[in-house]
């Protein structure tokens, strides 16, 4: 773990891209306590994503200046706007209480940070290690892609047409502001999201919920490091960095929508800075990843009924003019219907959505109870609360639209994982490639509130079964000491404080800190140790651990790359599979490749390259396709694909027996070839 401690520089610069510029205009909105730091990353992935859009107009290279300005002009924007409405909006929450809540809020942070951050750490194994998975060869190449091409526009990437990549210009960010290499950088962009974005962004929800509970947030940002759904199963499988991104910022954001319904415990901002939010905050996460988007709306709607109820009530209560209640009506089914078209146009095609079920119904209810999806073991500890923060909001009959949220999450889930595959199963998980996986990443951000929740009932019930016990005490006592001192003097029993307690005995605040501290502890630990994260842990280590036979890149591939300067000049191309890892020549060692991803479309010059390369002396197409591409150079990596497929490139094969190339460097098996065929 010490080979981390030369990467804090990073990490504080990767920390200060993430969240001071979202952190100004989160204060100048007027957000104080956990609200101000928890919307900070948010706002700042908003100002980026206005900044990456604005490339689509404006000629600008993409860079820290660029958010500089924008970060400068949205603040100048939002503080002109708050001016206007604080005359009649003022402030809710100011001065001593905003405070202690941000007080609370940082506390928690540490301990969320202090519980994930080693735990990422040691599943990276190295700050320098990659993610050995089949998505990272566009992630990395895309992150080069930013920094050298100056263009961060998600019109503009590598993948023809949209491509949300807000993480990929916040990662390209901070290789910008330290000069550290791609690998370095996006670990710690990870552990920054994972470790400091995540917990916040719980312990805002959670506050929004059961309002200023000191426990509950500390409580939140615990459970937070207990989920092997989130983060670790993200930067596992796939590797799917921009979900990392979205799904972590997806809580601060649902925390947005219950405050504009005016469904939290209590105000905890104005209504049009909570509106201001939440129209800067979605698009943000539409742009981080349009999936959670989609989450966000399926966890939405139970709010939105909630609401629209209440709201056409106070309309009547009111007896509004019919102008008003059409104009309602017209409102409401705006909303609900673009939802409805977001919903169905905005997933991939049915042939994207190739994941198959894995599970029976009753198996995929019983991971979602037990937070055991994705094949993880059973989570009991936070499973335990979040069944009992469910069966209390139920009892209790209040806040139902957050048992409704998790239904349908849940339903969400099972349906994916068990259901046949067809037009129902896509039309309602389509959204979430019909996956599984991505799916058990998401139930964590129904299932932590539930816990939290439960948490604080359990809590309350031992406090409150705590006083019951020394009421009945001290009547006992009383009674005792009345029926043997009569007819004697005997001293008066001690007196009786406001809150009905003795002097000497613990008063039910310090008691509710004393047994939430006990809950906090027990649940850290239990979580912590518990197989679930270990196997999660487990996991995610295999995935980035290099070594000979590793998915995509061995070390001797990897050593391979880290030489290819001396042989490549910096403005030659290279061909190679990308099935194999040579496409990361690009990310690794700043050489491009003619092949930057695995999906990579390729025109005619590419096919006839990687069809008949190796017959270039007798195949008259090769030279001039060579000349028109820049290939001087082709890796090759023998024949091990990532996911152990099979995707030969005739062209590129027994390539030591050819003449059109001449072999300059190997590494093991790993061989780099330069193209002597077409030389003058």
């Amino acid at each position: 773990m010490t080979v981390w401690l030369g990467e804090l520089g990073v990490l504080g610069a990767a920390l200060a891209v993430v969240f001071v510029p979202g952190l100004a205009l989160s204060w100048l909105l007027g957000a104080r306590g956990i609200l101000l730091i928890g919307w900070a990353a948010p706002f700042t992935a908003a100002i980026v994503g206005v900044t990456v859009l604005a490339a689509q107009i404006l000629p600008f290279r993409w860079g820290p200046a660029a958010v500089l300005v924008s970060t400068v002009a949205l603040c100048a924007l939002t503080r002109g706007a708050r001016a206007l409405w604080r005359r009649r909006w003022p402030d809710v929450m100011a001065g001593g209480a905003g405070r202690r809540d941000l007080v609370v809020g940082l506390i928690g942070l540490l301990i969320g940070a202090a519980l994930i951050a080693p735990r990422l750490a040691e599943a990276f194994g190295a700050p320098s290690n990659i993610s050995q998975t089949f998505d990272n060869v566009y992630h990395l190449n895309a992150v080069r892609f930013i920094v050298d091409g100056g263009s961060a526009s998600p019109f503009q990437q590598m993948i023809p047409g949209f491509y949300p990549d807000l993480w990929h210009a916040i990662t390209a960010l901070v290789v910008q502001t330290t000069g550290t290499t791609i690998p370095i950088a996006i670990n710690i962009v990870s552990i920054v999201l994972g470790a400091f974005v995540w917990p916040l962004s719980c312990m805002l929800l959670v506050r929004v919920i059961v309002g200023a509970r000191p426990v509950a947030v500390l409580l939140a940002a615990v459970l937070a490091a207990g989920f092997a759904g989130f983060p670790l199963l993200m930067l596992d499988f796939g590797v799917l960095y921009p979900n990392v991104l979205s799904i972590s910022l997806l809580p601060a954001v649902f925390g947005a929508v219950i405050v504009v319904a005016r469904l939290g415990a209590q105000p905890v901002i104005s209504a049009p800075a909570a509106l201001w939010t939440l129209l800067a905050l979605v698009p943000a996460l539409a742009l981080a990843h349009p999936s959670s988007l989609m989450a966000l709306i399926a966890v939405s709607f139970p709010i939105a009924v909630v609401a629209a109820v209440r709201n056409f009530r106070e309309l009547r209560a009111a007896d509004a003019s019919p102008r008003v209640v059409v104009a309602t009506v017209a409102a409401w089914s705006a909303g609900v219907s673009a939802a409805i078209v977001l919903l169905l146009l905005a997933r991939p095609t049915p042939e994207q959505a190739f994941w198959k079920p894995n599970s029976t119904v009753l198996n995929a209810l019983w991971s979602v109870v037990s937070n055991s999806a994705a094949g993880k073991p059973v989570a009991w500890a936070v499973s335990i609360l979040m069944v009992i923060g469910l069966v209390a909001l139920v009892v209790q009959r209040r806040q139902g639209w957050l048992v409704w949220s998790f239904i349908v999450m849940a339903g969400l889930y099972v349906v994916c994982a068990s259901f046949p595959v067809g037009v129902l199963r896509y039309g309602l998980t389509g959204s979430w490639y019909s996956d599984s996986v991505r799916l058990a990443a998401l139930l964590p951000v129904v299932a932590l509130p539930l816990a939290t929740v439960g948490g604080l009932w359990l809590i309350e019930w031992i406090v409150a079964l705590s006083a019951r016990i020394r009421s009945a005490n001290r009547s006992d006592s009383i009674r005792d000491e009345a029926v043997s001192g009569a007819g004697s003097a005997r001293p008066a029993p001690p007196p009786i404080s406001a809150d009905g307690a003795r002097r000497n005995s613990i008063r039910p605040r310090a008691l509710t800190w004393i047994v939430g501290a006990a809950l906090i502890t027990a649940v850290a630990l239990a979580s912590q140790t518990g197989a679930a994260m270990q196997a999660a842990t487990a996991s995610a280590e295999r995935s980035y651990r290099i070594g000979e036979h590793a998915p995509l890149l061995s070390l001797d591939e990897q050593t391979l790359l880290e030489r290819l300067d001396a042989d490549v000049p910096v403005d030659a191309v290279i061909v190679g599979s990308p099935w194999t890892g040579t496409s990361l020549s690009f990310a690794l060692a700043n050489r491009y490749s003619l092949i930057p991803h695995i999906y990579t479309e390729l025109d005619q010059d590419m096919t006839t390259i990687v069809d008949h390369l190796n017959q270039a002396k007798s195949d008259p197409q090769v030279c001039p396709a060579l000349a028109r591409t820049g290939v001087r150079f082709v890796l090759d990596f023998g024949p091990h694909e990532v996911h152990n497929g099979s995707h030969p490139y005739p062209g590129l094969a027994d390539l030591s027996d050819s003449d059109a190339v001449t072999l300059i460097d190997e590494q093991g098996d790993a061989r780099l070839y330069e193209v002597t065929a077409c030389m003058k």
